[in-house]
């Protein structure tokens, strides 16, 4: 029995590889199709000195996971690379590691599939700085024509229908936060912003700076704004004015079909009493004059008036000539 056998001696461990096979060999077609793995160069150059790297844990890499950009169209690569730079510089590292390595190494961990593919397809050790690789990722997903698209939702903003100045304000700024690089000064998107609102609400900001908006600075300005902005209050006044016009449209049509329906109950009256056609122009006439503003007060205050149905004017039901009383006997009616 053998003593202190080395596993390096064993015969299994000391076989040598399987080779390739070559030319003069017969080759199979089993072998000719069969796959390889072939390992995916990376574009970035491997941070470090090779003695000391970035000690990327797995909790940290989870996070970049977590908010992976995937390359589709509706994601935001400037909020992606804000985010990540943020995760970056939170995680603590050795003296030796800089934060420049740490972007280098971690940035793939928070790609997923179109933008990961991406990444992969980029020649092999291209990358070499932090800045080189997020000017890259920037001109794939955020190219000349988007940037051009942002720039114009900036240059044409106009407020919308109904829309209230606080609103306006946060979506001409969210604009600008799609697009922070549109290069334009503060000066120009005030001027753009104030040209594209309504006109009762720059009559609103001139009113509230003093009596016009042209005598303050654009520091005096902005912080006009804001401040109307925030008041939840101010945009209502004006919503509110354009209710109550509608409603007084929706009360007049009320009105007309309340006086129909009057005079067809009115003719089935006259019809069952009996009355002549002169008696009739005098009640109408009458009726007309007296009638017409309790009609009107009527309609406005009773909470009922929107469920009147036209389809109920000539229902037998709800007419005052019943057949039932015709048809009665004579004692019954009295």
């Amino acid at each position: 029995m053998e003593d202190n056998i080395n596993i390096d001696d064993h015969p299994a461990h000391n076989a040598a590889p399987p080779r390739a096979v070559e030319r003069n060999e017969a080759l199979t077609f089993g072998d000719y199709t069969a796959p390889n793995h072939t390992p995916l160069l990376s574009c970035i150059r491997r941070p470090g000195n090779g003695q000391t790297r970035p000690d990327l844990q797995p909790a940290f890499i989870q996070m970049l996971y977590g908010s992976a950009f995937r390359g589709n169209s509706t994601g935001d690569p400037n909020l992606h690379l804000t985010q990540f730079k943020s995760l970056c510089q939170s995680v603590r590292v050795a003296n030796e590691v800089t934060t420049e390595e740490v972007l280098l190494l971690a940035f793939p961990f928070s790609l997923s599939r179109k933008a990961l593919e991406w990444l992969y397809a980029l020649p092999a050790d291209s990358i070499h700085t932090w800045d080189q690789l997020g000017a890259e990722f920037m001109n794939r997903f955020f190219p000349a024509h988007k940037t051009q698209l942002a720039k114009n939702g900036i240059n044409s903003f106009s407020q919308e229908h109904g829309e209230s100045l606080g609103k306006a304000w946060e979506r001409f700024k969210e604009y600008q936060r799609a697009c922070p690089h549109h290069n334009f000064d503060r000066y120009y998107l005030l001027s753009t912003f104030l040209n594209g609102l309504r006109d009762e609400i720059r009559f609103y900001i001139s009113c509230a700076s003093g009596g016009s908006h042209q005598k303050l600075t654009f520091d005096e300005l902005e912080e006009s704004i804001e401040r109307m902005a925030s008041d939840r209050t101010t945009p209502t006044e004006f919503s509110r004015r354009k209710g109550n016009v509608e409603n007084v449209s929706e009360v007049n049509a009320l009105k007309v079909e309340l006086a129909e329906l009057k005079m067809q109950i009115y003719s089935s009256n006259r019809d069952a009493l009996g009355e002549t056609s002169d008696q009739l122009s005098g009640n109408q006439s009458m009726f007309s004059q007296e009638q017409g503003v309790e009609d009107v007060n009527y309609v406005a205050n009773n909470p009922y008036s929107n469920t009147y149905n036209p389809g109920w004017r000539n229902h037998p039901n709800f007419s005052y000539k019943s057949n039932n009383y015709q048809n009665a006997p004579q004692e019954n009616r009295n």
